[in-house]
């Protein structure tokens, strides 16, 4: 198996942060679908201002995701899509134009609102904005990368927990639990009485502290929180990760590797909606399907409207 690759549940796939729920929206606005030049009209016509070809490639991948992207169908969903889609598009214009460079960041970002204002080609004929519109006001120049950070680790919050219980020789799960721990910390602070900088999603999942579970876990006796020996030698053996062993006789490996099999051979779009759905609602033995459905061939385009 090819360096940087593990095994988990018996499935191929490539190690953090791909394996993270909290990746399938950042997998499919990342993909170069072959239909991209439909939105080059739109996104050259209001871009006209920037020679910036990156960013237009930008424009085009965030137009096609929200009118084409299926899990803006999933119903009651615990996590916000859109609000991911903008952290995708900010960091991508921060690392194409400069981090620093924010005045520049916030114009062009500004400018895919405009961007949006065109009519999809859609049954319901909503706007791009209607279902998605870029808020420059969500993002604080002090801290921004913190919040995406920490949001994305509440989208994967039951996904990591129960795969650090039960899927974790290696303690990776874990290791990405507690880094996490500086930050959910940081925001402890800034939350607190008589500060203003805090986000506005924090106080809804203010209760996903990941220390308070964390003696739960198999490897909280191997390491420690950071800043401890334990800690140290284990971050710093990210590179050389090594494969996690399937686990013979677990009831839901033949579950799962049939569930891979049906939907590689039949598509059945139905059955995949349905873990999709269950996916982002957060339940988390059905999240360990839905995330290696993404893995198989030809999935990604099954997450699309037709």
């Amino acid at each position: 198996m090819a360096a940087g690759q593990s095994r988990h549940l018996g499935i191929s796939s490539q190690i953090f942060p791909k394996d993270l729920p909290s990746q399938i929206v950042y997998n499919e606005l990342e993909t170069n679908y072959s239909d991209l030049y439909n939105y080059n009209q739109k996104c050259y016509k209001k871009l006209d201002r920037t020679n910036n070809e990156e960013v237009k490639e930008i424009c085009k991948k965030y137009l096609r995701f929200i009118e084409k992207s299926r899990l803006w169908n999933t119903p009651n969903a615990s996590y916000d899509v859109c609000l991911q889609v903008n952290y995708w598009i900010y960091d991508k214009l921060a690392s194409i134009l400069g981090s620093n460079n924010t005045e520049n960041i916030q114009i062009t970002f500004g400018s895919f609102q405009w961007v949006g204002e065109n009519i999809m080609n859609t049954p319901a004929r909503i706007t791009y904005n209607k279902r998605c519109n870029p808020n420059i006001k969500i993002f604080n120049e002090k801290h921004w990368e913190k919040e995406k950070k920490l949001y994305e680790y509440y989208v994967d919050y039951n996904y990591l927990f129960f795969m650090a219980k039960s899927y974790d020789d290696n303690c990776e799960y874990y290791k990405k639990i507690i880094e996490i721990i500086p930050i959910y910390k940081y925001f402890e602070d800034e939350c607190s009485p008589g500060k203003s900088n805090c986000p506005e999603f924090y106080k809804r999942y203010k209760s996903y502290n990941p220390e308070e579970l964390l003696s739960n876990l198999k490897c909280y006796n191997q390491i420690e929180v950071e800043g401890s020996p334990k800690f140290a030698a284990a971050t710093e053996g990210d590179s050389s990760r090594t494969e996690q062993p399937t686990r013979a006789g677990d009831p839901g490996l033949s579950q799962l590797s049939a569930d891979l099999q049906n939907a590689k051979a039949t598509h059945d779009m139905s059955g995949i909606g349905k873990k999709v759905s269950h996916t982002v609602l957060g339940a988390a033995p059905v999240l360990l399907t839905a995330t290696a459905l993404y893995k198989v061939p030809g999935f990604a385009d099954s997450v699309e409207a037709e």
